[in-house]
């Protein structure tokens, strides 16, 4: 799959970070120019997020998530997404829409893990610096271990979002800093307190079949 308005975008970012700076004139942020790859599930203007879901191909996003605004605002170019585990629900990478991905060091006898496995996998190729991954129960840790690299997950609402994101780097210097850029001093609400935002009675229940019924929990 390919999206020519990302691509062009991307071209457009770099030339002009170059000419700015051949000019004399002042970084755009701490990433002027710094290629990075977001992990597909979230949000990139311009570009689809499927989670691995094929009737959702064609269905482009408005605007970009905000981690990927604020790398944007550091400075940082867009090159790509990674693939990704379809809706983010296995330890493995692999989904109708864009396939397998492979270990960059044993593809036909390792994992990348899951189930930001290809953000994992790019960078140990040396495709990519830095990525954007999302991590709630592991999308982020074991797929760097897997390919053998540093992985960080921040704590929720440290980057703002609905869902944990997290860092992934080749190299282990200046992650902390990175992660600062991406989670600036603006932090996002925590799982906490959107949970006790909302006024709702919370429900238990059972399948039918064995006897048990419905019940809510006051």
């Amino acid at each position: 799959m390919r999206w020519p308005p990302l691509f062009d975008e991307t071209r457009k970012a770099a030339k002009e970070a170059d000419r700015q700076l051949e000019a004399g004139g002042a970084e755009v942020g701490p990433l002027h120019s710094v290629p990075v790859t977001i992990k597909e599930s979230l949000d990139v203007a311009g570009t689809p997020s499927t989670w691995g879901l094929p009737h959702r191909r064609s269905q482009l996003s408005q605007t970009d998530d905000p981690g990927v605004a604020r790398l944007k605002q550091a400075g940082a170019i867009v090159i790509g997404k990674s693939n990704i585990m379809q809706l983010l629900m296995s330890c493995e990478s692999v989904n109708p829409v864009y396939g397998r991905v492979r270990n960059p060091w044993r593809p036909e006898e390792r994992s990348s893990g899951g189930s930001s496995g290809a953000e994992a996998a790019i960078l140990a190729a040396g495709g990519s610096p830095l990525g954007l991954g999302t991590d709630v129960g592991g999308s982020i840790r074991p797929p760097s271990h897997c390919c053998g690299i540093h992985g960080l997950k921040p704590t929720p609402g440290r980057v703002p979002s609905g869902k944990p994101k997290g860092i992934v780097h080749r190299h282990e210097i200046d992650r902390l800093r990175d992660l600062t850029l991406a989670g600036s001093e603006h932090r996002g609400s925590s799982y906490r307190s959107q949970l006790r935002s909302q006024d709702r009675r919370r429900a238990a229940g059972a399948c039918s079949s064995s006897g048990a019924v419905p019940a809510e929990i006051p």
